[in-house]
């Protein structure tokens, strides 16, 4: 039976903090619905997990002790992550999440170490920051964090509401650093990479609002892939699909999302994105087709190449040239031929019609306002509010309290406001 789950972050953790330990270890996290545990072996990666309805305190001892008896192994270290949820008295009375009893249970499932850790300080100790603002801001309501570690990827956090984002336990992934994403205009590092290694999908669209804004990215995804996620997509149970699932219905599904995924990746311009890499089932559909996607270097071609009106794409919430989809010959085009564009092409005619009308002043103004989804230039803003005839506190006040997917209409509306000022002779 599916549990309703609050929006609060839920977080397995890297359990690095265990060096002394050797594997295998146990993992274990406990939120206010489920508790979910691991088992971690060097040289196998995950060879057991479980989720299961979260058990009274009293009785989570005896859990990871059945558990470990059906697994047939004896771990000799773990980490239990209490999520703040369950801290707050939900599980756990109300300010003493600290108190667990952690000696008695160590004792108790027989390991040789045990760290009980809230998700603040698993958060610090898988990215090696120290627990201060700069960690806790990550941990404000609905962030996304994408997470692979130096030897294997071992952090999950999303809930339900906004999608599951998962680096299977025990998989082998390169070393690549972390990024964070808790704010549509936080910018990705120079160095870093965005890694994606499962969703689900009703809860897709959700996560890349998260990442790349807020409100309004669920029509973008409908838009690029032509397909009613809530209603079309046939879904396990659990709601979630994958290239391996045995109904072909689900199979494509999720090559939809996936390379819905990679579209809208690949049309990511936030400075310093180097590259975007996707494991997990994803990784099957699109390796082959981001295997040549020196991003910063594309998008710079691309830019350059296809100035003019109606050479502009806004899936609703980025803004990038349509030529990128006229002109990459990879395999990513035939995942998306497989597609609907109808949509799609629909929206970019509804762009292109408006910046059509414009005179070339005003396209270009169009231009900073579509090429700058974020407004955070000073310049850009006051640009954008002289042409739009508002005050440049008013740009502010959208972007902080709008995601790209509201600012996509705000956008929109204002091209087609420079539109009507041409065909009346207001603005030049």
């Amino acid at each position: 039976m599916s549990i309703a789950r609050p929006p609060a972050a839920r977080l397995v953790a890297d359990t690095s903090i265990l060096r002394e330990a050797r594997w295998p270890r146990l993992l274990a996290h406990l939120d206010a619905h489920l508790l979910e545990v691991a088992i971690e072996r060097s040289d196998r990666g995950l060879t057991h997990a479980r989720r299961l309805e979260a058990p009274p305190p009293v009785a989570l001892g005896a859990c990871l002790k059945a558990f470990l008896a059906a697994a047939g192994q004896s771990a000799v270290g773990g980490a239990l992550v209490i999520d703040g949820s369950v801290a707050a008295g939900r599980f756990l009375p109300r300010g003493q999440a600290r108190s667990i009893g952690v000696e008695t249970l160590r004792l108790e499932l027989g390991l040789r170490t045990l760290r009980v850790i809230d998700e603040r300080e698993a958060l610090s100790l898988v990215t090696g920051a120290p627990a201060n603002s700069e960690v806790r801001w990550a941990l404000a309501p609905g962030p996304t964090i994408l997470h692979a570690g130096v030897s294997t990827a071992v952090c999950r956090l999303g809930s339900d509401t906004h999608g599951a984002l998962l680096a299977p336990v025990g998989q082998p992934v390169a070393r690549l650093p972390l990024a964070l994403m808790s704010h549509p205009f936080a910018p990705v590092g120079e160095d870093e990479l965005i890694v994606v290694a499962s969703m689900r999908a009703r809860g897709l669209a959700p996560v890349f609002g998260n990442l790349l804004g807020t409100d309004g990215i669920a029509r973008a995804f409908e838009a690029l892939a032509g397909i009613d996620y809530d209603s079309a997509c046939p879904l396990p149970a659990e709601g979630v699909v994958s290239l391996a699932s045995r109904d072909a219905r689900a199979r494509r599904a999720c090559a939809v999302i996936c390379a819905a995924i990679a579209q809208l990746c690949a049309l990511l311009s936030f400075e310093g994105v180097r590259r975007v890499l996707l494991a997990g089932p994803a990784a099957t559909l699109l390796a082959p087709a981001l295997a040549d996607y020196p991003l910063a270097r594309r998008l710079q071609a691309v830019r350059a190449e296809a100035a003019g009106p109606a050479a502009v794409m806004a899936i609703g919430v980025l803004a990038a040239p349509i030529r990128f989809l006229e002109g990459a010959r990879t395999s990513l085009d035939d995942a998306m031929r497989a597609l609907s564009l109808d949509a799609t092409r629909t929206l970019v005619d509804r762009v292109g019609d408006r910046y059509a009308q414009l005179t070339p002043s005003n396209q270009r103004v169009a231009d900073v306002l579509l090429d700058d989804p974020a407004f955070v230039t000073t310049e850009s803003i006051s640009t954008i509010a002289a042409s739009a005839g508002v005050s440049p506190s008013q740009v502010s006040r959208f972007c902080r309290t709008l995601g790209f997917g509201g600012l996509i209409d705000f956008k929109l509306e204002l091209v087609a406001s420079l539109a009507r000022a041409d065909s009346t002779g207001v603005r030049s």
